[in-house]
Formats: structure tokens, sequence, C-alpha cells
């Protein structure tokens, strides 16, 4: 996988129409895979703890951007900011240059963890930005050390799940399984942008109760998979490669 997604491989860029997503398709068909491959691994291992995808998807998101970003455009992960007026640096997951000059920061997240909203504080009558304050400290600093607009520093979540159900419905229509709108979102929900809905086999309800799930894998298809991501883009990938060239 490190060979594949080598910047070499992303030297070739990619032309691509809005309308087909396709980028959207690819991104979900790794990260699904990786998580089948990960349940299966786990089953017949008889390992009960998943392992961590984080940083694959870091790397994941880093490498398309790669292909679809025109020459101008330079992407590096973790680097650490240079003002020495913080003891501890900011390492940002995805930090893009264009033209030489920071221009755009990708926060990077299989699951909101720490961050969930209203942590520390009671969760009744809450506005937004108290809800999701540690998230817009993050975005704030980020902006500060390296020199963009806030408006520039996003969060691409995996899914919009594992948070609550209000931040899920924020993105997803659960009842119609569709996307929902994204105007009139508030701050910080507006710098957020989740990926897919349901993207580990392992938790489709099909597949029946989590318990027989520990012993036993299905075999899924690659054309499944391609399937699945017909239906389960919450974001197109695209909309994030639009927006950091449009800035």
């Amino acid at each position: 996988m490190f060979q594949s997604i080598a910047p070499s491989n992303a030297a070739a860029k990619l032309a691509y129409n809005d309308s087909e997503v396709p980028l959207s398709r690819a991104l979900y068909f790794h990260l699904a895979r990786m998580r089948l491959t990960g349940w299966k691994h786990r089953v017949d291992f008889q390992r009960w703890r998943k392992h961590s995808l984080s940083e694959f998807f870091q790397d994941l998101i880093a490498f398309y951007l790669r292909r679809a970003l025109p020459d101008d455009f330079e992407i590096t992960l973790e680097e650490p900011s240079s003002s020495g007026k913080r003891v501890r640096k900011t390492c940002p997951d995805i930090l893009i240059r264009k033209g030489g000059k920071n221009h755009f920061v990708i926060e990077v997240k299989t699951t909101i963890g720490w961050d969930r909203p209203g942590a520390g504080s009671p969760k009744r009558g809450l506005t937004v930005a108290e809800k999701y304050r540690q998230l817009s400290d993050r975005i704030a600093r980020v902006a500060s050390d390296f020199g963009v607009p806030e408006a520039n520093v996003i969060y691409i979540f995996e899914g919009p799940e594992n948070v609550d159900g209000g931040f899920r419905d924020s993105f997803w229509d659960e009842k119609k399984h569709a996307r929902q709108s994204r105007a009139g979102l508030a701050f910080p929900l507006s710098q957020i942008y989740p990926l897919f809905r349901g993207i580990d086999p392992y938790y489709w309800a099909e597949f029946g109760a989590q318990g027989d799930r520990q012993s036993s894998y299905p075999e899924i298809t690659d054309d499944r998979l391609h399937q699945e991501a017909e239906k389960r883009i919450v974001t197109p990938f695209e909309t994030i490669v639009d927006l950091v060239r449009s800035r």
C-alpha cells in the first residue's frame, strides 16, 4: 500500500467530472476494502480489537488531493508550525501550499475522539459554538500558527457517525438515506465535511449480531463495495478538491 500511494504515483493528474464523483467512489472502495480486510484478519487471527487506520486515512486523502490538484499545490502531512510562540508545536494533519505559500489546512478524523461535543460541560442548552468549542479553538489555533484564514481550515471526517444524533442529522438524512444541504450550517459545523455513511461492512445490519461477527465474516465482492459507494456518499470528495482550488 505504501508503494502504491507514493508521490511518484500521484504525479499523473486526474481529470474528473464532478457529477460522476470518481474520486469519492474510489476513496470509499479503498476505505471499505481496508475495513473488510481488517475484519477478516481479526476473525482468522483471533484478534478482538481493531487496528487504528486513522493515519492510513490521512495518507489516502493526501494521495487523492495530489492526484487532483494542479502542480502549483504542495501537500505535506504532520508538518510542525515554525512559530516560536508555543512550547508545543501545532502539527495539522494536512498542510497545502499554493505557489510556495501556506494556503489551506485539513484536519482528518476517523472519529471525533476526545473532541466530542460539549466534552467536560453540561450538554443541555449549549449553542453550536459552545458545543463544539474544542473544534473551534483548534481551527483558530491552526489558522494563526500557519497564517491562513479560518475559512481555509476544515475537518474531513470519515463519516457523520459516532458523535451524536444532532451532528449526524446536520449532514445526513437517516430516513431518506440522503445527504443534507450544507446551506445554513453554523460555525464550526460549516468547516466539517463527513465523507461517507456506513463505511465499515462489519457494522452493516445484514450481517447479524455483533457476537456472530466476531467469529465469522461474509464474502463481499469488490463489485458490491463499488455499488455501496453510490449510495453512501455524504460529501463528495470532489467538493473538497473544488474548495481548495477556489479559495
